[in-house]
């Protein structure tokens, strides 16, 4: 099920529900289906860097969303969580309080998952 919003003429588009494995364009305009976390972290992997130099900060903390619950999927916690510090980092707490609340969450998640030692580091910040 989706959303009805309006296209900015007089046709309506219907807009896929969202959740952390959304459909996001790929190289060359083609989606990719999310739902999968190794499609999800090799598009992490393939824009993010791209997306930065470009300057396009939302697509960057949407890729780094991504590539956080990608990797808290294959159990690996300690790259979730280093991603996830970097999200943190990021997020201005004044201007931007829900991403960084999101990361802050993310950060605890998988220090939670992974048995971290530095659990509280994160959520301290």
């Amino acid at each position: 099920m989706g959303s009805v919003v309006s296209g900015g003429g007089t046709e309506l588009v219907v807009v896929p529900t969202f959740h952390s494995f959304t459909w996001l364009p790929g190289l060359g305009g083609e989606p990719v289906n999310l739902a999968d976390p190794g499609a999800a972290l090799a598009l992490y992997r393939s824009q993010f860097l791209l997306v930065r130099a470009a300057g396009n900060v939302v697509a960057g903390r949407y890729l780094r969303y991504m590539g956080v619950q990608a990797y808290e999927e294959f159990g690996r916690y300690q790259e979730c969580l280093d991603l996830a510090q970097e999200l943190v980092a990021d997020a201005d707490p004044m201007c931007e309080p829900l991403w960084r609340a999101t990361a802050l969450a993310l950060s605890a998640q998988a220090s939670l998952h992974g048995g971290l030692a530095r659990a509280g580091a994160g959520v301290a910040r």
